[in-house]
């Protein structure tokens, strides 16, 4: 009988990596890399390496799979792939994947295909194992302990040379503390941190009361200028603060008391003016870059710290205590280690850390873990700092010093940083984002194979690359996260060079105007600036998608066709439509390479066909074929949808009352208006509006005097022509609108199925033309059914002077 522990699939693969000096098992989401000559896997093995991966392979889908693993040996249910497909049937299959690394740079991605999908890197979603081994259990309380020390900061006082500056546990530069913060917040600070923030990583100082005065004392002196009052903000200005907080996602780091930096309690600890300040540059504070700049607005920061100054849920800490001596506090700065962690300048010179801890050895370490003497002592001594560390913890880090680093480790750091800077409180990478927000922010899992390593590195460290220009939501700006950059690259075992730039083909000139062709609405178009941005122009769509003319800069090309190839298959759910189901392979490929070469002109590229940039307006500009559009529309619903057809005949239907709203003639719409800076605002038909039908809804279905609520049930495309379905009394409705042959107005078709005589009653028939139906009371027309249809056919005509777009009533 199977054991529960059998049954249960953990994540990942269990990987076994030995240099012949060492051997570490660890847990792997999936069995990629990518190294350069110098690095490894983890920071424990040496650069030359034999790497063993044993865990199972999840298939969905029975038929025909073929795993492609590049320089690693692969076994799949205890046989060797030969390179041939192999029939796999829906379930858990034993894999084993074993790879010795070469000199210099190496790779490792192991790619599969089937019947369904073209080749793919294997994901970690089909990955998995058993029970984690006790090996690979202590391969993780390693990782915990590297991740304590670098945390704590263990090296800033237990160190022979100077503290490293990477490290993540270094706290806020001091030099102007006193104008954050007053001396008796301090004060009590240093009494016990996790009083006032649960989640503190500051130790408890080993200073007595008089000592505390004295530190506080000197440290309150330092800067003054924000010091002040604390006055009792408006409730209105607090809540409009508190909106900005939860809308641009600084609640996804900070909201609640067990965030991991929760500010319950900041406004007992800091003034309105010195959180302001602090908002504009956290860089000068924190010089780990682990509190991002938010890309706030002058009015957005002011209103955040308003709300934050309100937070005051700590009264003891705004209590004033005794002066002490600055002077003494000063020397204890210098001599307790305060210095090993924060930095204070006088006269733009750093003081200096006069703290002799002893050197970090295995020695020391295991010493101070079994004894009562040091910080990491089961109880620390009074003169000891006291980090409040659980057993567990101090066996962590006493193993990770047993274990010194050996090559750098581009996934280890990589995966360090992730947590660091919080990048899953937002995105999903590998598990669910830890917060919700309105805005979904994109999927970071397996982004290395997606996108530029150059294009990440200015997406996290500059404030102006922002593709989703319509979220609330802000991505911020890291200062220090190279590291994070170049990892995504290195997880997935992607190259960490950058791609090599599109090579046209000599013998044939035309891809870049068939890749353009194929962008925009005209003959063989897809219509992509339907939703795409292009350039610094804005689609309009209700639901944007990122700039085409970025696209060459951002994406890899293989992601590109695998992307192009299947979206649903990379982004399931997506609204990318799929273009080349039905299509031959070969014409697939052809036209996939003919947009990359067109996207790689980037800036350069002209407009494609059916959009047309003039002054500040972006056109949707018919030519060919009728252009369909949903959107917000000025004189318009929510819910509008537009048509503009080759000739300058244009109208805006209801998707909600499935009502005519307006017809206009001369070109078609603006639509940069609806994604303008944040948005929300409407698309604005051009031309003139010559007819304007009244606001009821025409259609009677079983009495003449009753008006049915309709219910839409979306459009369908004949010849590119919309032909919308709506539902009134059990009746179905095909409602369609073509131009006149004379080009000088509309001819709509309304056609009533299921019902044995309808009704059409407009109200007003200023320039209507009722035609094939009786009038059987005054403004009234009945329609009998003809082999189970009730058709009216009528003429818009021109019946509204000239009015411009600005005069479109609302």
């Amino acid at each position: 009988m199977l054991t529960l522990a059998l049954l249960i699939a953990v994540p990942g693969l269990v990987a076994t990596y030995s240099d012949g000096a060492r051997e570490l098992s660890v847990v792997e989401a999936t069995p990629h890399f990518s190294l350069k000559a110098n690095e490894s896997v983890h920071p424990a093995i040496k650069p030359a390496f034999r790497a063993i991966y044993v865990g199972r392979l999840d298939v969905k889908d029975p038929g025909k799979y073929k795993l492609v693993p590049g320089a690693a040996t692969v076994t799949l249910d205890g046989k060797a792939l030969d390179g041939n497909p192999r029939e796999l049937a829906v379930g858990l299959h034993a894999l084993t994947i074993e790879y010795r690394r070469p000199a210099g740079a190496a790779r490792l991605q192991v790619l599969w295909e089937s019947d369904a999908f073209g080749p793919e890197p294997l994901p970690a979603s089909v990955l998995s194992h058993t029970a984690t081994p006790e090996v690979a259990v202590r391969g993780q309380r390693l990782e915990r302990g590297r991740a304590l020390v670098d945390q704590l900061n263990c090296a800033g006082c237990h160190s022979q040379a100077t503290p490293a500056k990477d490290a993540h546990g270094r706290g806020p530069v001091l030099t102007e503390v006193g104008g954050r913060t007053t001396a008796g917040w301090i004060y009590r600070w240093l009494e016990n941190p996790t009083s006032y923030r649960s989640t503190a990583r500051m130790p408890v100082m080993a200073l007595s009361e008089d000592e505390r005065r004295d530190v506080a004392s000197y440290l309150g002196g330092l800067g003054g200028s924000m010091a002040g009052a604390r006055p009792t903000p408006d409730p209105g200005d607090v809540g409009r603060g508190k909106e900005v907080f939860d809308r641009v996602g600084c609640a996804a780091c900070h909201g609640g008391d067990h965030a991991p930096v929760s500010l319950a309690n900041i406004g007992s600890k800091s003034w309105l003016m010195a959180i302001e300040e602090y908002l504009k540059g956290p860089d000068k504070v924190e010089p780990t870059g682990r509190m991002p700049e938010m890309a706030l607005k002058p009015h957005e920061r002011a209103q955040v710290a308003i709300y934050l100054s309100s937070l005051r849920g700590a009264p003891a800490f705004e209590a004033t205590v005794p002066a002490g001596d600055p002077v003494r506090g000063k020397t204890l700065v210098a001599e307790r280690g305060c210095l090993g962690c924060h930095t204070i300048e006088e006269r733009g010179k750093p003081l200096a850390n006069a703290l002799k801890a002893p050197t970090m050895t295995m020695t020391m370490m295991t010493t101070m873990t079994s004894s009562t003497r040091g910080c990491l002592a089961p109880t620390p001594p009074a003169t000891a700092p006291n980090f409040r560390l659980g057993d567990q913890d101090r066996r962590a880090i006493a193993e990770a010093l047993a274990i010194p680093d050996v090559a750098p480790a581009p996934a280890v750091a990589f995966r360090r940083e992730v947590a660091y800077h919080g990048c899953q409180s937002c995105h999903e990478l590998g598990a669910p984002a830890q917060a919700a927000h309105k805005d979904v922010p994109p999927s970071l899992t397996d982004t290395g194979n997606k996108l530029r390593t150059a294009w990440i590195r200015e997406v996290v460290g500059t404030p102006r690359q922002r593709l989703r220009h319509w979220f609330e939501l802000r991505m911020p700006t890291f200062k220090h996260a190279g590291e994070l950059a170049d990892g995504f690259a290195a997880v997935a075992g992607a190259d960490r060079e950058e791609p090599p730039a599109v090579a046209i083909k000599s013998a044939d000139a035309g891809q870049m105007p068939r890749g353009l062709k194929y962008m925009g609405r005209g003959e063989e178009g897809m219509a992509c600036i339907t939703c795409h941005d292009f350039k610094a122009y804005r689609s309009g769509a209700a639901t944007p998608a990122p700039d085409m003319a970025s696209t060459y800069r951002r994406l890899r090309p293989d992601y590109f066709k695998r992307w192009l190839r299947a979206p649903g298959r990379i982004s399931p759910g997506t609204q990318m439509p799929a273009y080349f189901t039905d299509v031959a392979r070969d014409t697939t490929e052809k036209r996939i390479d003919d947009l990359w070469v067109a996207l790689s002109f980037e800036n350069d590229l002209p407009m494609p066909e059916g959009a047309m940039a003039a002054g500040q307006m972006v056109k949707l500009a018919p030519s060919k074929a009728p252009v369909v559009f949903r959107t917000f529309l000025v004189g318009g619903s929510a819910r509008s949808i537009t048509v503009g057809f080759p000739g300058g005949q244009a109208y805006a239907f209801d998707g909600e009352t499935c009502r005519l709203q307006f017809a206009w003639s001369g070109e078609f719409l603006d639509v940069r208006p609806v994604w303008f800076e944040r948005g929300g605002r409407q698309a604005v038909p051009l031309g003139n509006v010559y007819h304007q039908p009244g606001k009821l809804f025409p259609l009677r279905v079983g009495d003449p005097n009753w008006v049915t609520v309709p219910r839409f049930r979306g459009y369908v495309l004949d010849k590119g022509v919309p032909v919308f379905r709506y539902d009134i009394g059990g009746a179905e409705v095909r409602d369609r609108f073509d131009p006149l042959a004379d080009g000088k107005g509309l001819l709509r078709t309304i056609e009533v199925r299921n019902a044995g005589e309808a009704w059409f009653v407009p109200g007003s028939t200023t320039g209507m033309e009722i035609i094939g139906a009786q009038q059987d009371a005054p403004g009234r027309y009945r329609a009998a059914a003809r082999g189970g249809v009730a058709r009216f056919q009528v003429k818009i005509l021109p019946s509204l002077p000239a009015a411009p777009r600005q005069s479109v009533a609302r």
